[in-house]
């Protein structure tokens, strides 16, 4: 994808800093997206991601819509991979489910809907785009292929500021194994969508068995 390897990392890290002020210039100065964030901080990340995505499609994709079809096109959409990368990461599920297994001091991210439907499908195509397309098509035309996808799934695990390391690093292979694959993002950002499903899935089945546990300590 040339769009992503003629693009420098630096401009596109740039427009996201940029994205960031005019957000919250835009939160500070208009009222309703002020309270808006008060009641919830997602909105926030919904502002600025939003703003991100427009300008990239504006500065480096010049709104040609070619250029966008070539990074995410669904007709390229490539369900037997994906189900297959999805059954390769089942294994990271069940590490993932035994750190999340609450007890008394842990609190759900499910704070609202506006987290979920974030997390479920806004910050699988951002992280998408940037991750496997910038930052690792970019790696790649500089410095080779396997170091493309060691490097960029080694930051895109760190970035989540997480114990879950393992399993991001494994997940972020993957996806970026796809995108070779299919030539394509769309791949990524689906498998990346059921990926943060599961995860909600996960959070939601251990919180029931939590509530369980505790109503019946407290009849028993």
């Amino acid at each position: 994808m040339d769009v992503f390897e003629k693009s420098k990392l630096r401009y596109v890290i740039t427009i996201w800093i940029l994205s960031l002020i005019i957000g919250l210039v835009l939160i500070n100065y208009i009222s309703q997206l002020e309270q808006l964030y008060l009641k919830d901080k997602i909105v926030a990340e919904y502002i600025v991601n939003i703003i991100w995505i427009l300008l990239i499609i504006i500065l480096i994709f010049k709104r040609d819509s070619k250029k966008i079809k070539s990074i995410i096109d669904i007709k390229k959409m490539n369900l037997k991979l994906i189900v297959h990368n999805y059954l390769l990461l089942s294994g990271t599920y069940i590490g993932y489910a035994l750190l999340v297994i609450p007890d008394d001091n842990n609190e759900l991210p499910t704070k609202s809907i506006l987290f979920i439907v974030y997390g479920i499908i806004l910050a699988p195509l951002i992280e998408e785009i940037f991750f496997r397309g910038f930052l690792f098509y970019r790696i790649k035309s500089k410095i080779g292929l396997k170091s493309g996808i060691i490097i960029s799934s080694l930051i895109f695990a760190l970035l989540h500021f997480d114990l879950n390391i393992i399993g991001r690093v494994i997940f972020a292979m993957l996806a970026a194994i796809l995108c070779l694959e299919t030539n394509n993002l769309i791949n990524s950002i689906v498998l990346h969508i059921i990926n943060n499903l599961t995860v909600f899935i996960i959070y939601f089945l251990s919180s029931q068995s939590l509530f369980t546990s505790v109503t019946q300590n407290e009849i028993t």
